[in-house]
């Protein structure tokens, strides 16, 4: 059950059955129609679905992969139908750190990286900062045994809004998911 009092005030909040339109209105899983079983491929993006999911427990057998390219298309849905997506405002500097690192190692061109980073200030997402993130990302960080913090705003913010953390990091995911449930990957 989500909190009220931590839903940002210009969010609508409604029940279920008030947004549902007919018996294809609430599907599981994030996708919905938009994934197809024909668009698995051998290695990729994984993607769990509902059979890797049991109470407390994630089965990680019989997992599929979907390609980079379909990853982007389900992320520009979300957008689409306005589902708001929301990170800590550290994500900007990752974001900036990744594409001078390519750089850096002659990934990428000076021009292409600031191409891209220009693309990041519009992004569709809502950057989220407050005091008590810095306080439960330090006592994530604790329960993770981590040495640095990124992280852990990430699972803080999912933690403080109520809702679903979505990430690529099969790293994070794996160290995290027994303690923080919420942590899904995409």
């Amino acid at each position: 059950m989500i909190d009220m009092e931590y839903i940002p005030d210009d969010w609508p909040v409604a029940t279920l059955e008030e947004i549902s339109e007919g018996k294809d209105g609430i599907v599981d899983g994030p996708f919905g129609s938009n994934l197809k079983s024909h668009e698995y491929v051998d290695h990729g993006v994984p993607v769990f679905k509902i059979q890797n999911i049991k109470p407390l427990q994630f089965l990680d057998k019989n997992i599929c992969f979907i390609t980079s390219e379909k990853a982007e298309e389900l992320w520009k849905s979300w957008i689409k139908d306005s589902i708001k997506v929301v990170a800590p405002t550290l994500i900007v500097f990752e974001i900036s750190s990744v594409l001078r690192n390519k750089i850096y190692r002659g990934i990428l061109e000076n021009d292409d990286a600031s191409e891209l980073l220009n693309q990041v200030k519009y992004l569709d997402f809502t950057l989220v900062y407050n005091e008590d993130l810095l306080d439960s990302a330090w006592e994530i960080g604790e329960k993770l045994r981590v040495s640095v913090l990124y992280d852990c705003f990430y699972i803080a913010l999912s933690k403080f809004l109520g809702i679903p953390l979505w990430t690529a990091d099969t790293k994070l995911y794996n160290s995290a998911k027994e303690k923080f449930p919420f942590i899904n990957v995409i």
